[in-house]
């Protein structure tokens, strides 16, 4: 099943069908009726895959249509979830329909819809009208405002609002909803469910402090609303954010703990067990039923179910169940990163690590052989021999899952944590007494408020070994590895090598012959070379140059080698994270660490609002280098950004015309950034910030002897070389002076043109920047232009996408094709959208 709609969703079939071939040709080759009926099955299966998602398809298809029209309408329904922050609530919906002027629906749709009724609650306390009061999970409600699709991504590595709602089972979204009517349902289970959390979630906040609490109803009651923000990035750097998630630990010890407290009253396995089922189903509504939930509540059912009937439960067949169950409920969720991990998770505990265990089967003889012959004289041997053996059991578990969860991780978060492994072992072990400790709190603060003070101690003393393990882990050389973004062939390369190097182990340990040992290590040695090969032929390694879509402003990367890259300013006006929510997302998907030099054209807010969140190493985890500004620039505008570079022991470096910086790439000979723009005598005139932008003009130029220069993308064939301008918000009086320096020859430098393939239109496509003139001296290819969607300011502006025609340059704009990505590689290049 899950073949079929991996085939539908990702349109790569290919992979698919070679792999059902090849199971189908295992078990062909078997020759049983066992074999043959799971080939039935698995074809059965197969179909019932591609249909499933087949017909979700359809619903999303018509959603679609429905919220590209962006019309006002009414949507009625039930609440499923609200979030909120204290000014504002999100009400996720299932919606029985939604009306408009020009459209009816009726029929099940899920819609998030984001309101400001938090806020009004706040300034409004005495209103008792029926738009400010509370509804809860299980109501019915009417709502209104203007239905659209969910945003995309528009930048690489950047939060996908769509994909994230659309694999929860979300397809529509209307923000600043109003509240027309609503039906409380005062005794429905999601209403029931939603006051006990509330009360939990009250008693945690009134029993440990804010920091604890916000942790522990995480943990336990699955709301993050209040979660430190610092302590959340210093357990995800850590590799310990997985705890936060309900999943198998929480799940089993409320469920098992309570039907072997009943088995032990001597009450009926089936009373038992249906009574904990119920409170285990109860537990994951109530905690939202999250990918992770799902899988260990339906696992957990059938490891009680089996008990009952006297059957052993196979981890295998029992992850394969909870996945199709939950598959057919949304095959999108396949696509969650919540969900392949929860699997992949429990798939190194229960499968990788019985397999290492047998590996180290010799190593556990050899200690317990030495330990027997000493038990007599030494008694203590015989218990550090079984804390020895629970330490590498511990460490096998870790181990295993390391294995199998890190590509997703990299794939994800484009990171991993390399000491997880160890820090690990201490952490597991201890969830089970934090969330237990805490149930325990809840239920003693429910009567006596401050005995359950006293019992969040053990509690707090743990989550401060937590921190303070992390906090010393993250001051450890390479504590967090940058990978930067990999492909999907490269994920799947590496799990089937995983496999078949299992299986080649397994065949070395019981081979029967002295001649197999030779032919299987050997073959152990091919997979692992063809593997890493295959990885590190797969993985990027190009020059980028990415231009960010930062709203309204400006942003580019060069992604140079290794992990290291080059800005060209990063602000905006229009996103006041950008720093936070694009250029560091941006910058980890290419894998980028260190920026050597930042550019900056001048100070407006919309060129460096994202530099100086970046230069603040600590909360950004980019290490800026060097921040180079323009030496005849607006200086008083620059001070700001100045003055956070010295705080953060930045180094500054000044450019002049005739300034320039080389850098060397592995598929380049040479990267050369020369500031061409503004001189003293413009420095010292009336212009105004704008006009005093740094110009630069990057030149990318390639070993001839390695491109093939008739089948370069370019211009000009004089050489293998691609120049690219960049003149931030530069107007038409900076354009002509730059003209006038050009023509007397005062450029400086290297640079005898200022000619380019690539235009960095000025000023976001302003009227009043890239001059006929300019333009027709600078002959490029390409202008791109750099603007948000629905900006204020009409950029680009009508008049200057003319002029551009007119000298016979190509646009594009960042509000309509995302960030812009010029792709380079040994003379080869090539210019897409993001979203194209």
């Amino acid at each position: 099943m899950l073949l079929g709609e991996a085939a539908v969703i990702t349109e790569n079939y290919f992979w698919c069908v070679i792999i059902l071939l090849t199971t189908i040709l295992w078990i062909v080759r078997n020759k049983n009726i066992q074999s043959m009926v799971a080939l039935f099955f698995m074809f059965i299966f197969f179909v019932m895959g591609v249909l499933n998602i087949m017909s979700t398809g359809k619903k999303e298809k018509l959603c679609t249509e429905i919220g590209d029209r962006e019309l006002p309408c009414t949507v009625s329904g039930k609440i499923k979830e609200i979030k909120t922050d204290g000014l504002s609530d999100t009400y996720y919906i299932m919606a029985d329909s939604i009306v408009s002027s020009e459209f009816a629906y009726k029929g099940k749709i899920g819609i998030v819809i984001y309101t400001s009724a938090g806020k009004e609650r706040k300034n409004n306390p005495g209103n008792t009208d029926h738009i400010y009061l509370d509804y809860i999970n299980g109501d019915y409600i009417c709502m209104s405002g203007t239905v659209s699709v969910p945003d995309s991504a528009t930048n690489p590595g950047t939060f996908d609002q769509y994909i994230y709602l659309r694999n929860k089972g979300y397809y529509l979204c209307i923000s600043n909803g109003t509240i027309e009517s609503g039906n409380h349902r005062p005794y429905s289970i999601e209403g029931f469910l939603y006051g006990i959390k509330n009360r939990c979630t009250k008693i945690i906040d009134n029993s440990f402090d804010s920091e604890s609490a916000g942790i522990v109803k995480a943990m336990l009651v699955a709301d993050k609303s209040t979660l430190d923000k610092n302590i959340k990035k210093l357990y995800s750097e850590n590799g310990i954010a997985h705890i936060m998630a309900i999943s198998g630990v929480h799940v089993a010890i409320i469920g098992m703990t309570l039907y072997g407290f009943l088995r032990k009253l001597r009450i009926g396995r089936l009373i038992s067990g249906t009574f904990s089922i119920a409170i285990i189903i109860l537990y994951g509504i109530m905690t939202g039923m999250s990918s992770s939930t799902e899988r260990a509540v339906i696992m957990l059912i059938l490891s009680i179910a089996a008990e009952y009937f006297g059957r052993k439960t196979d981890a295998p067949t029992s992850m394969g169940f909870a996945m199709i169950i939950m598959v057919l409920g949304n095959p999108y969720v396949i696509l969650d990163a919540g969900f392949q991990l929860s699997f992949a998770a429990i798939t190194g505990v229960t499968v990788v690590a019985p397999q290492l265990r047998k590996l180290l089967g010799v190593f556990k003889r050899f200690i317990k052989a030495a330990d027997e012959k000493k038990k007599q004289k030494h008694k203590k041997i015989m218990s550090l021999r079984k804390m020895i053996i629970k330490l590498i059991d511990a460490l096998v578990v870790g181990i295993a899952s390391f294995i199998t969860t890190t590509p997703v991780i990299i794939y994800y978060y484009y990171q991993f944590p390399p000491y997880s492994i160890f820090i690990n072992l201490i952490v597991i072990p201890l969830v089970s007494l934090i969330v237990g400790g805490s149930i325990l709190v809840v239920l003693t603060g429910l009567f006596f408020t401050g005995a359950a003070v006293v019992m969040t101690y053990p509690v707090r003393l743990i989550l401060f070994g937590y921190k303070h393990l992390c906090i010393f882990a993250s001051g450890l050389p390479d504590a967090s590895v940058l990978v930067g973004h990999i492909s999907i062939g490269m994920v799947f390369v590496y799990y089937l090598s995983v496999v078949l190097i299992f299986a080649i182990l397994r065949m070395i340990r019981i081979g029967k012959t002295e001649r197999e040992g030779p032919i299987l290590y050997l073959m152990l040695a091919a997979v692992l070379f063809l593997t890493v090969v295959y990885e590190v032929y797969s993985y990027d390694k190009s020059l980028k140059i990415v231009y960010m879509d930062v709203g309204q402003g400006d942003g580019v990367l060069l992604r140079t080698s290794g992990h290291g890259g080059i800005l060209i300013d990063g602000g905006s006006s229009s996103n006041k994270r950008v720093g936070e929510y694009v250029m560091v997302p941006v910058l980890k998907y290419y894998g980028v660490s260190e920026v050597e030099y930042a550019f900056v054209s001048h100070g407006d807010v919309d060129h460096v609002s994202g530099l100086e969140y970046l230069l603040n190493e600590e909360q950004s985890g980019v290490h800026v280098v060097n921040l180079v500004l323009p030496e005849y620039g607006d200086q008083d505008a620059l001070q700001e950004l100045k003055s956070e570079a010295i705080a953060n022991n930045v180094n500054i470096i000044y450019m002049k015309p005739g300034d320039n910086i080389t850098y060397n790439h592995q598929h380049a000979e040479t990267i050369n950034i020369e500031c061409l723009y503004p001189d003293e005598e413009a420095g010292q005139g009336v212009l105004n910030t704008n006009n005093l932008s740094m110009i630069l003009k990057t030149t990318i130029t390639w070993d001839v002897r390695e491109a093939d220069i008739e089948n370069l993308n370019k211009s000009s064939d004089s050489d293998a070389s691609l120049s690219l301008l960049f003149v931030g918000d530069a107007g038409i009086a900076a354009e002509k002076r730059l003209i006038e320096l050009y023509e007397k020859n005062s450029l400086g430098g290297i640079s005898d043109s200022i000619a380019c393939d690539i235009l960095k239109v000025g000023h976001h496509g302003s009227r009043n920047s890239s001059g006929s003139d300019f333009l027709k001296r600078v002959s490029a290819m390409y202008g791109i232009i750099s603007c948000g969607k629905d900006n204020r300011y009409g950029h680009p502006h009508a008049e200057t996408l003319e002029r551009l025609k007119m000298a016979d340059t190509k646009y594009m704009t960042t509000k309509e094709h995302g960030a812009i990505i010029l792709s380079i590689e040994r003379g080869d290049w090539s210019l897409s959208g993001y979203i194209d």
